[in-house]
């Protein structure tokens, strides 16, 4: 049992071009997915304890009865940006909404969570080309996401927390705004041919 929040929506985003201004203001053209298996939507999920006039999705409330949505009228300067863990082969936001839903809960931040591509379907590296695509997408559209994107946390647990750093790293490698903190539950960060 979850608490209940106002938005927790499942909501896809297209395969078209996202353009982002670097560091330097210079514009960069984010490669859309394609690996393995071709352009196509990609699934996220978006959990918040409020409601903006601008944000995506309707209330979450069932029939009126005993509603939680609350309507705010400034943004978050938050958002947690999600992947879910599942060893590349498993799990989704779905099956990871119930910590999802006490996390908003508690911070009062929205939470954007990417369903990415699973193994062995969709090999290495669709999931991390998702993961970043889904980043940049989150970055134009942060009054949809009602927040304006001060502080943005990247959270993930075991192959979520690799995509989240790998995405993190990306922003670094092409000069983009990233993240201001990382959490992190037991990522693969060090790979090496024997145990430890």
């Amino acid at each position: 049992v979850s608490p209940p929040i106002s938005t927790n929506i499942l909501t896809s985003i297209p395969p078209k071009r996202i353009i982002l201004g670097d560091r330097d203001k210079q514009l960069y053209e984010v490669p859309i997915p394609n690996s393995h298996i071709g352009q196509k939507n990609l699934n996220v999920r978006f959990l918040s304890t409020f409601r903006t006039n601008t944000m995506v999705g309707d209330c979450s409330c069932y029939m009126n009865l005993r509603c939680s949505c609350r309507k705010q009228c400034n943004p978050s300067h938050s958002i947690i940006f999600h992947a879910h863990g599942g060893a590349f082969v498993a799990q989704t936001s779905k099956s990871h909404e119930t910590y999802l839903k006490y996390w908003a809960r508690e911070t009062d931040v929205p939470i954007l969570s990417v369903d990415y591509s699973l193994a062995p379907e969709a090999p290495y590296p669709r999931a991390a080309e998702e993961v970043f695509y889904a980043y940049c997408w989150m970055r134009n559209n942060f009054e949809l996401l009602g927040t304006t994107g001060e502080n943005i946390i990247f959270a993930g647990d075991s192959a979520g927390a690799t995509l989240v750093i790998g995405a993190a790293m990306k922003c670094i490698y092409h000069n983009l705004p990233g993240p201001n903190s990382l959490f992190l539950h037991y990522p693969a960060l060090i790979v090496q041919t024997f145990p430890s």
